[in-house]
């Protein structure tokens, strides 16, 4: 198992093919059928005019798989290469918030039964067919933890419409909403406090959750890799009304000196609301 490791996981994307006619149905590759656990394939759909694909996972009863931080307990989070597709000029990851999992040997964030991942491909040229060629490396893990790996493909012609199913629009819909598309009920980064010097390095968090604390989570990680404990309810009242702090411990968690000037992500999770946002760790 691996505690840093940085995933590139995919979902949702994004893709410059100019108008769509109206009509057609999902597009999708095969399943892959090698192993009895999981299957994968891509998919692609279109919202509000906008074309999107996605990397759809299911798993068998009991098994999960895992999000771009595993979470403490560790676990291999997905990877994607795309290096063969052509007719791509960039690919942006984007992630529906993880389930916190909790099993005797600690907390996983991951998913469990099935996933679409959201990736934000952008063409080289919109006038023509994107191949999509992804090589997904992933684990699974229910007693025992199982390496996958997947070779799909998907063309998508330009022009080309494709109905996104109920799951499809669930997991765009799940995607944590950084402040220039958020919501009304979606939690709000207040502060972020940052001690790295020391003997008790620590990361504050205090957040607003507008539509209520309920199932109110945090998590903290960073795109460099650096591995970053999961916060915890930090034990304080008088922040006010539906706002919670969380609390990371760094002391022997991780590399503290390499932590300084990293970029790292604020996840906030509650019943009503999600959203994300980028602090500098100073």
């Amino acid at each position: 198992m691996l505690r840093r490791h940085r995933v590139i996981s995919a979902a949702i994307v994004a893709i410059g093919l100019g108008t769509m006619p109206a009509g057609a149905s999902e597009l999708a590759s095969g399943w892959t059928t090698d192993k009895p656990e999981t299957r994968a394939r891509l998919v692609a759909g279109t919202v509000s005019a906008k074309p999107y694909a996605g990397v759809e996972i299911e798993l068998a009863s009991g098994w999960k798989t895992y999000w771009r931080f595993p979470g403490d307990v560790g676990g291999v989070p997905p990877s994607f290469d795309w290096a063969k597709s052509d007719n791509v000029a960039s690919v942006k990851v984007l992630y529906p918030a993880p389930k916190r999992m909790v099993d005797p040997l600690g907390v996983t964030l991951g998913y469990k039964d099935q996933v679409i991942l959201p990736v934000e491909v952008v063409a080289k040229d919109p006038a023509k067919p994107v191949a999509l060629k992804l090589t997904l490396d992933y684990g699974i893990c229910k007693e025992v933890c199982v390496p996958v790996t997947a070779e799909l493909a998907l063309d998508l012609p330009p022009g080309a419409r494709a109905d996104p199913t109920a799951k499809f629009l669930a997991a765009l819909d799940h995607v944590p909403r950084s402040a220039d598309g958020r919501r009304d009920g979606d939690p709000k980064l207040l502060k972020a406090e940052v001690k790295l010097d020391g003997a008790t390095p620590m990361i504050a968090i205090e957040a607003e959750f507008p539509g209520g604390t309920a199932g109110a989570q945090a998590y903290v990680d960073s795109p460099s890799g650096n591995y970053i404990p999961l916060p915890k309810d930090a034990a304080v009242t008088d922040i006010g009304p539906n706002r919670k702090r969380f609390e990371i411990d760094l002391t022997g968690a991780t590399d503290v000196a390499d932590l300084k000037g990293k970029t790292a992500f604020v996840t906030l999770v509650s019943e009503k609301g999600l959203s994300e946002t980028t602090i500098t760790l100073d």
